[in-house]
């Protein structure tokens, strides 16, 4: 119940296969590799949004907005480069693939945001978003002042390998006053 407080809603899909035990449920139905595989999947996050909304967890609800924007934007990034490769070895941006705006995946992006869209305009949701971002702020602190320096107290993404955790950073932050 005190970690909930610790939640960040982010950006766009930010953060949204972090989150335990909400990712492991939702994760388990998103598909989007085709139109039936979209229309199942899409329908059930949705189902779960709404369920979240009448527990009245916000949590769940975001989380639930959050994999329905990933089934959109990586749909569309299928659509627009098959191999999922947006970029090839040089860094330049590969051609979209002809068919990007007709093809099966551009149709599955489309499920998705249909469903996003409504669950993101949800005004139940926006005012339990509208809440929670006046407050989140104020819950726990981003900076903590240590030795006159502002440290980072917040957590951020380290990568092992092939594998991320995330781990306290404790690192002084070159974008604020060192007074």
């Amino acid at each position: 119940a005190e970690t909930r407080k610790l939640y960040r809603i982010g950006r766009g899909e930010q953060g949204g296969l972090l989150v335990r035990p909400y990712t492991n449920d939702i994760c388990a139905h998103w598909r989007f590799v085709n139109e039936t595989a979209a229309h199942k999947s899409s329908n059930k996050i949705y189902e779960m949004f709404c369920d979240y909304k009448s527990r009245k967890d916000f949590i769940g609800m975001d989380m639930s907005r959050k994999f329905l924007e990933m089934g959109f934007t990586r749909a569309r990034r299928y659509a627009n480069h098959p191999s999922g490769k947006k970029y090839d070895s040089e860094g330049n941006i590969r051609p979209q693939s002809a068919d990007h705006f007709t093809c099966e995946k551009a149709r599955s992006a489309t499920i998705f945001k249909a469903k996003r869209d409504l669950a993101a305009k949800d005004p139940i949701y926006v005012e339990m978003r509208k809440e929670w971002r006046a407050s989140e702020w104020i819950v726990t602190p981003r900076y903590k002042k240590i030795n006159n320096k502002y440290t980072s107290i917040i957590q951020t993404p380290v990568y092992y390998g092939k594998y991320r955790t995330t781990h306290w950073t404790g690192q002084t932050d070159p974008f604020r006053p060192h007074n």
